[in-house]
């Protein structure tokens, strides 16, 4: 029968593609969707496809089937306000019969085969097993089989819409409007349980179809035997789940595949994050050229436009280097011997090429290419020195180089002094330095010294010559060394040294501020604040100056020029009772400034307040009390009270500020004398006064 014959070949494809395609179904789900769904729409029909997302589940739609409800949701681009549905399968949908695979076999016969196997085969094993029944690998294998069940019925299902819709993952709707959009619901027609979600969604319509794309950035590179294709799989993967790889021998006029079957991605783990499919197509002809073409495979069986095409022509790999034999100096010029080794590859020119280093550039130096039989090249006009190499170039652009030769010239005369030297240090310690270019030809370089004294040994200051007319340097500027000192010899390439440059002094920056002076005598008197001080003893302080203020502005009282040995001041401009603070300053050149520790002083007023004729006494028996006024005296800002009784003495009764103006003494006896006086106190200019004895009898 052939449905037998069918079954039997299907270990063979199992057996073949199981590792690869197995592991890719093993994905975990991104969402809890039991059932993952997605369209294909057109003008006159809409394709399904489905797949439930587990083996268990597969199982259970395999036995009860699916079923489609469509919900018509707009029309004319219209919101309909009442979404009309439609079961679309009246009978659930599930897997052909046994028998029904046999014409669908003869059509697909790999992937029908594989579904066949998977849905109906008694067995469909991944790996031998020989545990006893019930024992932990027997339960492994159990499993292992029922996985690749499942893997393999999707995975052919993906290469084959017919197979896909005999599986019963996939239906076709012909009913379809070209004004409308749907929304098609698929959902197992028995619900397992503990199943929390069994339905999936597609909303589609004619106005989404879409003509399928090219397949974009086809390149082809030729190697020795064969050729390595890749195309960008990355941007096209929602769409193409298969490709057809065509190449042409005759320019592109005719196409043939490849390989007999579409070329499928089967890796893991790489295949999310590598963007291009590669494909190596051996067996190729050298000096013949190649032109391939990429078309990709939808799930619903639909076959792409072909991409852009790309040509590639084998050539004879060049494998073997130019040889420089020898070279000699003769009267000013190189003469070079070299030859090139037999080979098989095709070149087209050879050439000479000179540089002044390994590392560097090298510069064509023959006006026409050489020909292999010129195995002697003379350079007439040599550099000091120079490095020598041939240079074999194919038709194909393959480029192959001898070693290096080296050749150079005597030379003992030296480059000369270098000039022009200047340069700049920051406040960070970083020293800029700059001077004239040499001329020299085969200057190589120059060296940079430093000393801390003219009179000192030089330091050279560079690790290696520097090839640029400048450098930066670093230096201490906590130090007290004023000046640095740098001088700066020139190279040629055979190391010969120039005199020193003139010698370049540059000035470090001042961070260190003079040593602060200090004050050594501070006397107020009725004159005035005398103030007396010892100045820094820093040699580079400009000047000195003596600052005061009395609230949060300072003033320069004196200004002390470098030279000037004035260290003592009477400040008679003081004001009388008014508090200063005083700071003396010395300034560097540099502006750093060095700032004495605050003095604070007030110039003494040794007057006193005329109140005595202030205080007014009344009686208020009505109030049981005895009223004290006074009127306020200007700088007043505190009033002791003092009170005796009868003949006792004076005490100091009460204190109150100077604003007010009134005091009531209650709780008196009667039949008392009480006595009064004030004292009124000026505390800025430390004045007092007292009025005279006021008496009463209560």
């Amino acid at each position: 029968m052939r449905v037998k014959r069918v079954l039997a070949i299907v270990g063979m494809a199992v057996g073949l593609m199981m590792p690869e395609w197995l592991l890719a179904q093993k994905k975990p789900a991104a969402k809890p969707v039991q059932i993952a769904v997605m369209a294909r729409a057109s003008q006159d029909s809409i394709m399904l496809r489905w797949a439930p997302v587990n083996y268990e589940l597969w199982q259970h739609a395999n036995k009860y089937g699916y079923m489609i409800t469509r919900y018509t949701v707009m029309r004319d681009n219209h919101l309909l306000p009442v979404q009309t549905a439609q079961v679309m399968t009246p009978q659930p949908i599930r897997p052909l019969p046994l028998p029904a695979w046999e014409a669908i076999a003869k059509k697909h016969e790999k992937y029908a085969s594989i579904t066949a196997q998977a849905l109906y085969g008694e067995k469909f094993e991944v790996g031998a097993g020989n545990g006893a029944k019930g024992d932990v690998m027997s339960v492994y294998h159990r499993s292992q089989e029922q996985e690749s069940r499942y893997g393999f019925a999707l995975f052919a299902a993906d290469q084959s819409y017919d197979v896909a819709k005999a599986a019963g993952l996939g239906w076709v709707d012909h009913t379809t409007k070209s004004n409308e959009k749907y929304l098609y619901r698929i959902y197992m027609a028995v619900i397992p349980t503990n199943v929390k979600s069994d339905t999936g969604f597609v909303y589609t319509g004619a106005a989404d179809a879409q003509p399928l794309p090219s397949p974009k950035e086809l390149k082809v590179g030729g190697l020795e035997n064969g050729a390595m294709i890749s195309w960008n799989k990355k941007i096209y993967e929602h769409i193409y789940n298969a490709w057809i790889l065509e190449r042409s021998t005759d320019n592109g006029k005719t196409f043939t595949a490849v390989s007999k079957e579409p070329l499928i991605n089967t890796q893991d783990g790489l295949a999310d994050k590598v963007n291009y499919f590669y494909r190596l197509d051996t067996g190729l002809v050298q000096e013949k050229p190649y032109v391939y073409r990429v078309k990709g495979l939808t799930a619903f069986g639909e076959t792409g436009p072909v991409s852009d095409t790309a040509m590639v022509t084998l050539h004879q790999r060049l494998d073997v280097n130019p040889v420089i034999l020898e070279t000699e100096m003769r009267n000013g010029q190189v003469y070079i011997r070299w030859r090139m080794p037999a080979n098989k590859a095709k070149i087209v020119r050879f050439d000479m090429e000179r540089s002044v280093s390994p590392q560097k550039k090298f510069t064509l130096i023959n006006k026409s290419p050489l020909l292999e039989k010129d195995s002697i090249f003379v350079d007439a006009t040599p550099l000091n020195s120079n490095y020598y190499r041939v240079t074999a170039t194919t038709k194909d652009g393959q480029v192959m180089h001898s070693f290096p030769h080296f050749v150079q010239q005597e030379d003992s005369i030296p480059p000369v002094a270098p000039v022009g030297a200047k340069g700049m240090i920051d406040k960070n310690g970083v020293v800029y330095l700059s001077w004239d270019q040499n001329k020299e030809p085969d200057l190589f370089g120059y060296r940079v010294f430093r000393a801390n004294s003219p009179k000192e040994e030089f330091v050279q200051v560079t690790r290696k010559a520097t090839e640029t007319n400048s450098f930066i340097d670093t230096i201490s500027l906590k130090t007290l060394t004023k000046d640095v000192y740098y001088r700066i010899v020139a190279l040629d390439k055979h190391y010969n040294p120039s005199e020193y440059s003139e010698i370049l002094v540059l000035k470090r920056p001042d961070i260190i501020p003079p040593v602060s002076p200090f004050f050594t005598s501070v006397e107020a008197s009725t004159e005035g604040i005398s103030l007396e001080w010892t100045p820094s003893g820093s040699e580079d302080v400009e000047c000195h100056e003596l600052l005061r203020a009395k609230d949060s502005t300072w003033e320069t009282v004196r200004f002390i020029p470098a030279g000037d040995t004035t260290h003592t001041y009477i400040d008679t401009a003081a004001l009388v009772g008014v508090k200063y603070i005083y700071q003396i300053t010395a300034t560097d050149d540099s502006g750093l400034k060095g700032i004495s520790k605050p003095v604070t002083a007030a110039r003494i007023d040794m007057g006193r307040l005329d109140v005595s004729k202030a205080l007014k006494v009344a009686i208020d028996r009505d109030a049981k009390l005895v009223k004290l006024s006074w009127q306020r005296k200007s700088g007043v800002n505190k009033i002791w009270i003092y009170r005796a009784v009868g003949d006792g003495p004076y005490k100091l009764y009460q204190t109150i500020t100077g604003t007010e103006n009134s005091f009531a003494d209650s709780g008196l006896l009667i039949n008392t004398i009480y006595k009064y006086k004030l004292k009124m106190i000026d505390t800025n200019s430390s004045r007092t006064g007292f009025t005279e004895e006021a008496i009463v009898n209560y």
